[in-house]
């Protein structure tokens, strides 16, 4: 009987060193796992302060490029609004010396209607007084200015002016 305490005794020690073992072993990937934690926190954390300078780095550039766009946009406007000016001002510039033109020229006729009605006036009082010839010369004299009211206000003087 001696024997059997002692292998029991044996293996009762052997189950606790066994236990041993396992504690200290469990106690140890605890360890590992706990320096790990803050470890890969740590990296983590370092990740994330990289990516948000990034992201404050990338910020002030965005910033920029759409202010340059925004820039660019309004400067284009600008100038096509000032080409629609330009275009207006030149129309109207046009517009004011065709009138201009028009009204010279009408001016220029008006002036060469008096002239032609002075020298029909003229002619008609050169004519004889009373003669059929001389109405037919009026007449012919009015219808060669082709204005017609130089050829009615003609015609009708010279059929005054042969009458008295």
């Amino acid at each position: 009987m001696g024997a059997f305490p002692a292998a029991v005794i044996a293996a009762f020690y052997f189950s606790v060193a066994l236990w041993y073992v396992v504690v200290v072993v469990v106690v140890a990937a605890a360890a590992t796992a706990a320096a790990a934690v803050p470890a890969a926190v740590a990296a983590v954390a370092a990740e994330a302060e990289a990516g948000a300078r990034r992201a404050a780095a990338a910020v002030p550039a965005a910033v920029a490029a759409a202010a340059a766009e925004a820039a660019a946009t309004a400067e284009a406007g600008a100038r096509r609004a000032a080409a629609a000016v330009a275009a207006e001002i030149a129309t109207v510039v046009k517009e004011e010396e065709e009138e201009e033109e028009e009204e010279e020229e009408e001016e220029e006729e008006e002036e060469e209607e008096e002239e032609e009605e002075e020298e029909a006036t003229a002619v008609l009082r050169r004519s004889s007084g009373g003669s059929k010839t001389d109405t037919k010369s009026c007449f012919t004299v009015t219808v060669w200015h082709s204005i017609d009211e130089i050829c009615l206000h003609s015609f009708e003087r010279c059929k005054l002016d042969n009458i008295h």
